[in-house]
């Protein structure tokens, strides 16, 4: 596979940076987390200011980790998309190519609604928006 451009993703992502998302090009999930590192990251996704991962409580901590692993998940999957949309722009339509990323891109379009509905949740135990 040679490393062609994708520009639809590079405009998608410009796009999301309007809005503070700061991700960058997709890349691989660590196994390795680090969740107050990961919550540093997202916390500016809410209205309000929140508290720290370590001082979240017990609820609102769960609810963060369930947050925190969709967004990794998300991200992998939007790598994968990546990866398959790439490999049809390489090497042609086919078939087989075309399903792959139908699959995947509907993983992902279902996280990100799994993502948006943990959010709401845990902006919930915060009693935030």
């Amino acid at each position: 596979m040679t490393a062609t451009a994708n520009p639809v993703l590079e405009r998608a992502l410009a796009y999301l940076g309007r809005y503070g998302y700061r991700g960058g090009a997709p890349r691989p999930v660590e196994v390795d987390r680090d969740p107050a590192a990961d919550w540093a990251r997202l916390k500016s996704d809410f209205d309000a200011p929140v508290p720290a991962f370590d001082a979240l409580a017990d609820k609102s901590r769960d609810a963060a980790e369930r947050y925190l692993a969709l967004k990794h998940d998300a991200d992998a999957l939007l790598a994968a998309c990546e990866a398959a949309h790439r490999e049809i722009l390489d090497d042609g339509i086919a078939v087989e190519r075309t399903e792959r990323y139908a699959v995947v891109r509907d993983a992902y379009e279902d996280k990100i609604e799994d993502f948006g509905a943990a959010r709401a949740a845990l902006a919930a135990t915060l009693k935030i928006r």
